[in-house]
């Protein structure tokens, strides 16, 4: 164990209502396995909202299924800066995402091109229960090395987008619930009974100088025997996550984000032109209808 002055700040949001914190009985092993491998976590004041202060000597922050509490604006702001400025955020959020949850995590991850959608993924594929899925695709990453099958029981499945980078997906025997606020009740998106779709439930991305991962289910950090921590590779994952997140990026990936950034400036500078234009064309339609109008008022006074 590295000693307790060398050791890793880890911060947990407790701000905003969150599921996952060290007070929960049902995330105690969690706990326990980060002091054991030498990280030395934090707890943020449950009462005050995010600050540049918050992160003074934390390498990572973990947010942990905020529940009938929103990010603030600025909490948002801070929390990208110290993500690009080379610190790294783990984020977990479960079935029914931001709307069951009521939250607006995807604010926040919107900006690393990871979205959680209104989603519950079952599986054929599962752990005695469809809501448990037994997830074995994985992708070539080292983060996924050595590791043949996790468990991500009650997990929404995430869309990608920008420069976000697959984890794990469920199989192809899945399917996604959509959940139905006007019937209160759960329907299958899935139209086609063969399932043969498969969905994102891990993602990471880089961001300027720091790292993020988000995924759909937090129940398998638990203590649960089935689904949590013990239960297949789970723990081994766990532990390449962390592992990853406290790797400096490379200078090769911070390029690779600023082109990626320079792309998106430039793309968004081509749709601005375009509305200029469109908007310079309605102006002189608007324009000639005018002059239109008053030739023909001056006419008829004629």
């Amino acid at each position: 164990m590295a000693s307790w002055s060398k050791r890793i700040s880890l911060l947990v949001d407790t701000s905003h209502i969150n599921l996952l914190t060290p007070e929960d009985p049902d995330f105690s092993y969690f706990f326990e396995l980060l002091e054991s491998y030498g990280y030395k976590v934090q707890v943020t004041d449950s009462k005050s909202k995010i600050n540049a202060k918050t992160f003074d000597k934390i390498r990572t922050v973990i947010i942990g299924v905020p529940q009938n509490s929103y990010l603030l604006l600025d909490e948002i702001t801070e929390l990208l800066n110290f993500v690009r400025k080379g610190g790294s955020l783990f984020i977990l959020h479960r079935y029914g995402g931001d709307f069951i949850q009521k939250t607006n995590l995807n604010e926040l991850t919107s900006h690393f091109g990871i979205y959680f959608e209104n989603s519950v993924v079952k599986d054929k594929e599962n752990l005695g229960k469809e809501i448990l899925p037994q997830i074995t695709s994985f992708s070539s990453d080292n983060m996924m090395n050595d590791l043949h099958k996790l468990v991500f029981p009650g997990t929404c499945s995430l869309r990608l987008a920008k420069n976000a980078q697959l984890l794990c997906k469920s199989s192809k025997e899945s399917w996604v619930e959509i959940f139905n606020s006007h019937k209160f009740e759960w329907d299958k998106y899935n139209s086609n009974e063969t399932y043969s779709e498969t969905y994102p439930v891990a993602a990471y991305a880089i961001y300027g100088q720091g790292r993020v991962i988000c995924i759909g289910s937090s129940d398998f950090l638990t203590t649960e025997p089935i689904y949590g921590l013990n239960s297949l590779d789970n723990r081994k994952f766990c532990l390449n996550i962390l592992k990853w997140l406290m790797n400096p990026v490379s200078q090769m990936e911070i390029g690779d984000w600023t082109l990626q950034q320079l792309g998106i400036i430039s793309e968004d500078l081509l749709l601005l032109k375009s509305e200029i234009h469109q908007f310079h064309e309605l102006m002189d339609l608007f324009d000639k209808r005018i002059r239109d109008l008053e030739f023909k008022i001056f006419a008829e006074k004629k």
